[in-house]
C-alpha cells in the first residue's frame, strides 16, 4: 500500500480531542481540509522564505480559523481545547513542510474528504453514546448512554479505528511516527494523577508510566504484523486506548 496523502496526524488529534460533539468535529474537519489544500496551493507559490513561510502560514491560519469559528458558533474554547487548537496548527505546519510538493490537489481533496467523513462518524458515535445527543439535540437516553465514551480512552480507541477504516477505504497506510501524536496527547490527557505529590508532577508521572507501557506494547506489535491499513499510528492509538482503560481501573 502507498502512504496516505491526507494530513494523518492532524486528523488523529482531531478524532481524539474534538469528537465529543459533532458541532466541534464539523468545524475542525472543514478547516483541516481547507488548510491542507491551502498548503498544497502555497507550496507552488514562490514567496520569501519558501517552504518555512508557507508551512507556518498554513498552521497559523488553521489555529485562527478554528478559534474564531468556535467563537462564531457559540463555543468558548477551554484550556484543553486551546491546547488542541494549538497542536492542530503545529501539526498542520509540519504536514505542509513535509508535503514535498508530491500531493496533487485532486488526491488531497479526495483523501481528506474521506478522512473528514470518518471524523464526523466518530463524532456521531461518541456524542450519541456519550450524551445521547446529536448536534446538541437530545436523541436517546438510557443504558446505552455512558459518559465513558467521552473520555480520552475512547478518544484513542475511536481515533485508531477511524484512521484504520479511512486507510482501508483509501487502500493506503499511515507511515508517520506515532510518538509525534501520542506524546502530546498523553501529556494533555494523563491517565491518572499520582497522589501524595503536586498535581502537575503527579500527572506527568502518570503520563510517563502510560508511555512506558505503550513502548512495551509497541515492541510486541512490531512482530505481530498487523494489516497495513492498521499499521503504526492506527494500531498504536488503539493500543493506547486500551492502556488508558486498564490504568483508569487501577
Amino acid at each position: 500500500m502507498m502512504k496516505a496523502k491526507y494530513p494523518v496526524e492532524p486528523f488523529a488529534i482531531a478524532m481524539i480531542m474534538f469528537t465529543t460533539t459533532m458541532k466541534e468535529a464539523t468545524v475542525v474537519g472543514i478547516i483541516l481540509l481547507a488548510a491542507a489544500c491551502l498548503g498544497c496551493v502555497l507550496r507552488s507559490v514562490p514567496v520569501s522564505g519558501g517552504q518555512w513561510t508557507n508551512s507556518i502560514l498554513s498552521g497559523l491560519l488553521t489555529e485562527i480559523g478554528i478559534y474564531w469559528a468556535f467563537k462564531y458558533i457559540g463555543i468558548e474554547p477551554d484550556t484543553i481545547q486551546l491546547i488542541g487548537i494549538t497542536l492542530l496548527g503545529l501539526f498542520t505546519t509540519r504536514y505542509v513542510f513535509l508535503m514535498g510538493g508530491k500531493e496533487s490537489a485532486d488526491d488531497l481533496v479526495r483523501e481528506s474528504a474521506i478522512a473528514y467523513g470518518m471524523l464526523m462518524l466518530v463524532a456521531y458515535v461518541r456524542e450519541l453514546m456519550g450524551s445521547g445527543t446529536v448536534f446538541d439535540t437530545k436523541v436517546t437516553e438510557g443504558a446505552i448512554v455512558s459518559a465513558a465514551y467521552l473520555k480520552p480512552a475512547f478518544g484513542f480507541v475511536f481515533a485508531g479505528l477511524g484512521l484504520g477504516l479511512t486507510n482501508r477505504i483509501l487502500k493506503k497506510s499511515a507511515e508517520d511516527e506515532s510518538l509525534w501524536t501520542l506524546v502530546p496527547m498523553v501529556i494533555v490527557f494523563s491517565p491518572y494523577v499520582l497522589s501524595g505529590i503536586p498535581e502537575l508532577v503527579g500527572g506527568l508521572v502518570g503520563s510517563a508510566i502510560a508511555l512506558v507501557a505503550f513502548m512495551a506494547v509497541r515492541q510486541r506489535l512490531i512482530f505481530s504484523l498487523p494489516e497495513s491499513f492498521m499499521s503504526k499510528l492506527p494500531v498504536h492509538l488503539l493500543s493506547m486506548g486500551f492502556i488508558y482503560m486498564i490504568m483508569s481501573a487501577l
